[in-house]
């Protein structure tokens, strides 16, 4: 093959040569065609046998695989392969096209499991908002769209938060211990009381009126307590420690040697536990000053505390039984035993000594709950006091009450009291022996608000 010299010179065999390369060309334009053609064909095969992940917002329009008749044909229909009309050019020729009928309600039912003649319940939500079922399927699928309103808007699972009487103070409602349990690792705390280290704190005034000149004794006390809970080893197991202080203001006839002011002050820390479904137990000590602070002696301190176990009998009787350490003179330990009876929730009788009490609930709504009650009182401490001569002494006042009491109370704990009693059998005596003086009865005002 010889080289050119001028643009249109040519040998004689260049025409053959030239020839022969053009054959190429067409064989391998050809072959492109074809190889072409059948990667267009392999490219429709795979979109007629897939459904895309992401597909248009119009998915109703295309090619069903199988044609669609019975019900069970449709359900047979929506789990087959669907071609997309938007996934073809405007030149593409398709055998037939139609659009596809409407979803029968049933077989939507019966994707969602949803049985119409007993809907489902779902959890509540947004304090007891119905909720809507959430759309189903990739978007783009038939099943995007959500199901009707009749299956949709279910019923919530529950009508509301679920109280419970409080075993030893009926008035507290509070939600059961497994509801507890259940709020974000909460722990369980024993009835009446919260999670979290605030407990409440109590406010309470009592007025004795003082009655005769020459035989009445007239006392005002005023009460502040607050109770916290602090982790006990474990936040499950708390012990409870409630700061106490009252001041008495004396109100008396002139032959009654006492000071104007009388105090207490304490620190009580306690532990409630439930040993086993049927035995509880409430345990407590508290060291405390009961004195004039004119008297500082050993006679002031004191060291008090009581020991109780409670035993389920049945699921409406409880019995009650131990004893409490009050440090006083004329008593210095008193039993504590009784039985619990609660035959419904609107009544509570509980005979337990030193405060029996008898309690009906006649107004229950959502934000509080009333009750009345009639109760009786074991009254009086003993005192370390300073007579008038400068000597040193211990002075013991009791009494005995009766009590008709009102009290609302909410589902958060705080309550409000008022009591109104009638005071009897009281006395004032001295340890070094003075005679002692009776005070005449009278009438007590009392009333408490706990937050």
């Amino acid at each position: 093959m010889g080289k050119r010299t001028t643009a249109n010179a040519k040998t004689p065999a260049e025409p053959r040569h030239a020839a022969n390369g053009g054959g190429a060309r067409y064989r391998g334009l050809c072959g492109s065609a074809v190889a072409i053609a059948l990667a267009w064909a392999a490219t429709v095969q795979a979109q007629t046998a897939v459904l895309p992940a992401q597909a248009a917002p119009a998915p109703q329009i295309g090619v069903p695989a199988t044609p669609i008749g019975a019900p069970s044909e449709q359900f047979a229909a929506l789990q087959a392969p669907v071609v997309p009309l938007e996934t073809f050019s405007p030149q593409t020729p398709l055998p037939q096209v139609w659009r596809l009928p409407p979803v029968d309600p049933q077989v939507v039912a019966h994707l969602l499991r949803v049985d119409d003649a007993a809907p489902a319940r779902l959890p509540a939500v947004d304090n007891q908002v119905p909720s809507r079922l959430p759309p189903v399927g990739p978007p783009g699928s038939l099943l995007t769209e959500r199901a009707p309103e009749s299956v949709a808007m279910l019923p919530p699972s529950a009508d509301g938060p679920i109280f419970f009487a409080n075993p030893r103070d009926p008035g507290v409602p509070y939600e059961s211990l497994a509801e507890e349990a259940a709020k974000e690792g909460a722990p369980v705390v024993p009835p009446g009381f919260k999670n979290g280290m605030w407990q409440f704190t109590t406010f309470r005034k009592t007025f004795l009126m003082p009655g005769a000149r020459n035989t009445g004794f007239g006392m005002e006390d005023f009460l502040l307590q607050t109770t916290i809970a602090l982790p006990f080893f474990t936040r499950e197991k708390p012990i409870f420690i409630t700061p106490y202080f009252q001041a008495h203001v004396l109100q008396g006839p002139v032959p009654v040697d006492l000071p104007p002011q009388l105090y207490d002050v304490s620190l009580e820390f306690r532990i409630m536990r439930q040993l086993n479904p049927k035995w509880g137990m409430d345990l407590a000590l508290a060291p405390a000053i009961l004195s004039d602070f004119q008297n500082m002696t050993h006679q002031a301190y004191r060291l008090t505390g009581r020991g109780v176990f409670l035993y389920t009998w049945t699921g409406t009787v409880q019995i009650a039984g131990g004893v409490t350490v009050t440090g006083r003179q004329d008593v210095p330990i008193l039993p504590v035993g009784g039985v619990i009876w609660t035959p419904g929730p609107n009544w509570r009788t509980e005979a337990v000594f030193p405060r029996p009490r008898i309690l009906r609930r006649f107004i229950d709504t959502d934000r509080a709950a009333w009750w009345v009650y009639t109760a009786g009182e074991f009254g009086g401490n003993s005192y370390a006091i300073e007579r008038a001569s400068g000597a040193d002494d211990l002075a013991t006042y009791r009494d005995l009450r009766f009590e008709l009491g009102l009290e609302r109370k909410t589902p958060a704990g705080a309550y409000n009291r008022f009591e109104v009693g009638y005071v009897f059998d009281r006395d004032i005596s001295y340890l070094s022996g003075t005679p002692s003086f009776a005070p005449s009865p009278t009438v007590m005002l009392r009333g408490e608000a706990t937050f």
